[in-house]
């Protein structure tokens, strides 16, 4: 407690903060209880310290519970979630950012704009009524110049709550605007519906946004106009995001070096430095060289935004920089409890966000280990302690000082990778090996391109030779990390896809690196209490284990009026069904596969040629490792669908398997088509599949239309199922009701979507289907959803990981579930005459 104060405050309050998202509690309560904490702490009572610790938690509870509370009777979270059409105005609260992306093979851009709302009209409504809130603003291309921040505008388009994941554990979107205090997206058609409020007003762009446009500018000098290493340099110095295209970005992610790319601890750690030398060489005094770097990093934080990863880097630096004026030893473990304390009285809201915890996280595990790991690995090349220093050769000394210097630089990259790895998996789904060693190349390259650029902005435009010359310079050493990224991602075993940690085993990590940073044996009382939480953290993992096992797992994906499913059992290797069309794959069906941990699609069932089910093969062929392709014996005449399946044989070397009923694909059977069969429409061709499990048969049915409903009854007619999954035909129309009146199953999944319109189930669909002896759900209700057997009970969660009501089951059906493959069976429930009169009549 002496050398670090300020630690175990700064914890106390985080954890208030984490109580108060766990446990909403009443703001009235709240403020008594945080009151009477204080006055007790205040006391000189002999408990005065518990006191102290219980008031910590209460404030950070408190903190977090009065900012995101609604108090304010306008706030925009009072109105309904609906999509409405409205018109806003308000006030840029940020400089818009043009993001670009790929999409189909399209190049496309998009601005990104938040707008502080302070009036809106509704469609049909004259009048303007008083509101208050952040909205996010997403308009298809580029805004007119004259849009930024403090400008005051007019904004129409369609309002709504932010889309939710589209699938269990991808990235929330939703999730990560309400940390970020937005609730409601605007979504505009087109530049043309943004406006002035005032066009005759004085506005003017602010100084950081025409320093921006200067230093862009200033940076290109020499360089050509379209290049991707200009604007990684525009990214890295500037913090400019609209270079950080997915193309570009992806080696930088797979390689573990995409931190570079923000301005963090290595930017303003560099240019205090930087400041730092420069001054103490012109003998400048400390108090003086302390006031300088202070305002020189304070002001290129303003100067790339007020970015919330430059604002805690900066509170850091100052934190250290500050103990300078106060003549006191640095202690790097304090100074970074005294920054996050400041971070969270700021703004309670960032413990929940990635870059937060990826921060502090990262700088506590250098803290930690590396002092510990180098004196370990010196002692590898040390010298005998006893032996005079004039007796070690010169070259044994020398070799043991380039030792220490890379000892030095391995620890840092290795207790970083250590402190990454678990939020690492959490949010992006990824263990980068490979990092160890790219982080040793390309961050010290990175430090030269970014003193090369600061060099630039410094010689300017008095100088422009320099400029060019400093230009040059930063353009070979982007060149050299883009370079050493690739081959690092590329390296076997350098990366793979891992599935998100349970909270319990991420705890029980961060306290074993906390015990292997210890420098002494812990007091008694703290070796308790560290156990006591080491023994929580491992019944906290045991039990999120025990709730998450299964003997068998199913995720429905809902993809533009096609749908996906990925089976997982328990004792054969996963299989995919379907593969949405290109857009779907990229966006929903590869981010879920690798939220799964998955590198590897044994096996990918494509059950028809439409493009909505099959355009995005190729896409997760080139990202995952495919092994097998099962196709349908139908021949589809599909274009797209034939090309893709040709160029699976040749170009990926995968085995293109033509199965028709009866065949068996463990866990699978395959009941339609057979040989032979012919159909005039490409969905009656679909594969039909069954899945038995516990005595349970779940019946996937593709888009099976009525043609192929009717043969495949007639074909088993003994055929039983519990549950059915189906998607709609080419016609809009969705499973038979009799068809599943006639296989005894107890629920109807129809995989149906709210994107396009043609994928949304129709009103007279749903009221053919209401009434039934069956349950049915849409998926263009529920989203994406899980279902998880153990044993033969069942139950369903939608993509947040919520239970479904009414959606789960247990045990068989009445009728023993029983699929037929061609065997012959000597009870017959139905002869095939009267299932076809009943599709008929249907």
């Amino acid at each position: 407690m002496i050398k670090q104060p300020l630690t175990a405050p700064a914890c106390l309050f985080a954890a208030g903060i984490v109580c108060s998202q766990a446990v909403p509690t009443a703001l009235p309560w709240l403020f008594a209880a945080t009151v009477l904490a204080g006055l007790a702490a205040l006391s000189r009572a002999r408990h005065g310290p518990g006191f102290l610790a219980v008031f910590l938690v209460l404030a950070g509870w408190t903190h977090l519970a009065s900012t995101t509370a609604t108090l304010d009777p306008d706030d925009l979270r009072h109105q309904s979630e609906e999509p409405r059409i409205v018109t806003l105005e308000g006030r840029l609260a940020s400089t818009p950012e043009q993001r670009v992306h790929t999409q189909n093979g399209t190049r496309r851009t998009n601005t990104l704009a938040l707008v502080e709302c302070q009036r809106q009209r509704f469609e049909g409504d004259g009048s303007w009524h008083r509101v208050r809130g952040t909205v996010i603003v997403a308009t298809p291309g580029v805004l007119p110049v004259g849009f930024g921040r403090q400008r005051e505008v007019r904004v129409s388009g369609v309002l709504a709550a932010p889309r939710g994941p589209q699938a269990p554990g991808i990235f929330d979107y939703a999730e990560h605007l309400r940390w970020r205090g937005i609730h409601r997206e605007l979504r505009v058609s087109r530049p043309e519906d943004w406006d002035p409020w005032d066009p005759n007003s004085d506005w003017a762009p602010p100084w950081d946004e025409r320093f921006q446009g200067w230093a862009r500018a200033t940076l290109a000098l020499g360089l050509p106009e379209v290049d991707p290493a200009l604007g990684l340099l525009w990214s890295m110095t500037l913090g400019w995001k609209t270079g950080l295209t997915d193309d570009v970005e992806e080696p930088f992610m797979r390689s573990g070096t995409m931190h570079l790319f923000a301005i963090s601890g290595l930017h303003i750690a560099l240019i205090a430095s930087l400041v730092t030398q420069a001054l103490r060489l012109l003998r400048v005094p400390r108090t003086g060289v302390a006031l300088v770097v202070l305002m020189v990093v304070w002001a290129y934080t303003a100067a790339t935004g007020w970015q919330p990863s430059a604002i805690r880097a900066t509170i850091m630096t100052s934190v250290v920089v500050g103990s300078w004026l106060l003549a006191r030893p640095p202690e790097l473990l304090n100074s970074l409890a005294a920054a996050g304390l400041a971070v969270l009285i700021w703004d309670p809201c960032q413990l929940f966000q990635a870059g937060f915890q990826l921060s502090f996280a990262v700088v506590a595990a250098i803290a930690l280990l590396q002092p510990p790991l180098v004196a370990w690995l010196s002692r590898l090349t040390a010298p005998d302690p006893w032996l005079p220093e004039d007796l070690v050769p010169r070259w044994r000394r020398l070799a043991h000082q380039v030792w220490r210097q890379l000892a030095a630089a391995f620890a840092v990259s290795f207790a970083a990778w250590m402190g990454a790895l678990p939020l690492g998996a959490h949010y992006f789904h990824l263990c980068t090996p490979a990092s160890l060693a790219a982080n040793l190349v390309v961050v010290p390259l990175s430090s030269a391109a970014l003193a090369s650029n600061l060099g630039a902005l410094i010689s300017g435009d008095w100088a422009p030779g320099f400029t060019e010359l400093f230009n040059h310079g930063a353009w070979f050493w982007m060149r050299a990390m883009m370079i050493v990224s690739d081959y690092a991602a590329t390296l076997p075993g350098g990366c793979w896809n891992v599935a998100r940690w349970p909270a319990g085993l991420t705890a029980l990590w961060y306290l074993g690196l906390a015990l292997c940073g210890l420098r002494r044996r812990p007091h008694r009382t703290l070796g308790v209490m560290l156990g006591l939480a080491a023994t929580a953290c491992l019944a906290i993992a045991c039990a999120e284990w025990h709730a998450h096992r299964s003997s068998l797992r199913l995720t429905l994906l809902p993809l533009r009026g096609g749908h996906a499913v990925w089976i997982e059992p328990q004792r054969s290797p996963p299989i995919l069904v379907d593969a949405g069309d290109l857009r779907s794959a990229e966006q929903v069906v590869e981010p879920y596969l690798r939220a799964r941990g998955v590198d590897r699609i044994p096996l990918l069932a494509l059950t028809h040629g439409d493009i909505r089910h099959t355009g995005g093969a190729r896409r997760l062929a080139e990202v995952f490792d495919l092994d097998a392709v099962l196709r349908s014996p139908h021949p589809f005449r599909s274009k797209d669908y034939r090309e893709t399946l040709r160029w699976l044989e040749v170009s990926n070397r995968v085995q293109v398997i033509t199965a028709a009923a009866p065949t068996r694909v463990p866990p699978l059977r395959l009941l339609h088509p057979a040989p032979g069969d012919r159909f005039s429409r490409a969905d009656e061709g679909s594969l039909v599949l069954a899945l038995e499990h516990e005595g349970q048969v779940i019946l996937l049915a593709a888009d099976l239309g009525a043609a192929g409903q009717q043969a495949l009854v007639e074909r088993h007619p003994e055929l039983r199922a519990d549950l059915v999954i189906a998607g709609l035909d080419d016609r809009g129309g969705g499973f038979n009701p009799t068809v599943v009146e006639h296989l005894g199953a107890r629920h109807l999944i129809l995989m149906d979507d709210t994107m396009p319109a043609t994928a949304k189930a129709r009103e007279k669909l749903r009221r053919s289907l209401r009434g039934r002896a069956f349950a049915v759900w849409f998926a263009s209700d529920t989203g994406a959803l899980e279902l998880t057997w153990r044993g033969s009970a069942w139950k369903a969660r939608d993509a947040r990981g919520r239970d479904v009501p009414g959606l789960a089951g247990g045990g068989s059906i009445a009728h023993k579930a029983r699929v037929v493959a061609g065997d012959e069976v000597e009870d017959r429930h139905a002869d095939r005459e009267t299932v076809g009169h009943l599709l008929q009549d249907d």
